[in-house]
């Protein structure tokens, strides 16, 4: 998983592109990364999904874990740019309730 970010300060808002997967391997740096950024700009994230492929259980879980993180400090977590069967997932398992999430046409 790779992350890049960009940091809009005139909107005070991150932007996030994800790439790869987001799985048991990968979600504990994923996790750490996004604390530090937290940490960093203390700003709402707009997560751009078109570059991810493929999101487990323990990837899913990661990003409730983060969006409670931001809720918890008044912050939003939006997933944009969403692949359709990645977003799948998100409805099957009622997540899809949670976020706030862009699928890509």
């Amino acid at each position: 998983m790779l992350i890049s970010t960009r940091y809009d300060s005139e909107n005070n808002l991150l932007l996030a592109r994800l790439s790869g997967d987001l799985d048991a391997q990968s979600a504990p740096r994923f996790v750490a990364e996004m604390q530090q950024i937290l940490e960093k700009y203390s700003t709402s994230i707009i997560l751009s999904c078109e570059g991810l492929d493929f999101i487990d259980s323990v990837g899913l879980g990661t990003l409730v874990k983060l969006l409670k993180l931001f809720e918890v400090q008044g912050l939003s977590l939006e997933l944009k740019k969403m692949k359709p069967r990645i977003y799948k997932l998100f409805v099957i398992t009622g997540l899809d309730d949670s976020f706030k999430i862009e699928v890509d046409k």
